[in-house]
């Protein structure tokens, strides 16, 4: 959201952003089955207490989870038909003209789950 709001910023402050459309992405994403690797490597190795190891495998994210959802949720199904697939993107007008510094995709997922506990819809395991 912050490279999001940062784009709406320059595209007033920059006079030859404006009457354009910007691909507010990076440039090169991450397959979805990738995001359980950035959240154990970030929350679940030994000496973070704050969240419990998963026992889920440590490179990707199991797939049928998102099978079992998608038949009652169609954004997760559009989500599944890009199960496996890198998409890349040409965001360098993005980068050129509005000046924006994407954060990675491993930031943004991290990023995400501090909201999700700041706002308290994810809150760590307490040990009893």
């Amino acid at each position: 959201m912050r490279d999001v709001a940062l784009a709406h910023l320059n595209g007033i402050k920059f006079e030859n952003a404006a009457g354009k459309r910007y691909f507010l992405t990076v440039a090169d994403g991450m397959p979805l089955e990738n995001f359980a690797k950035v959240l154990y490597n970030h929350y679940g190795p030994p000496g973070n207490n704050e969240f419990p190891k998963c026992k889920n495998p440590k490179d990707k994210l199991p797939k049928w989870p998102l099978s079992c959802m998608a038949c009652c949720n169609k954004q997760v199904s559009y989500a599944l038909e890009l199960w496996g697939k890198n998409l890349k993107f040409d965001n360098i007008d993005t980068i050129v003209i509005l000046k924006i510094d994407f954060r990675s995709p491993e930031q943004a997922i991290i990023d995400c789950v501090e909201s999700l506990k700041e706002w308290k819809k994810v809150t760590p395991n307490e040990k009893k």
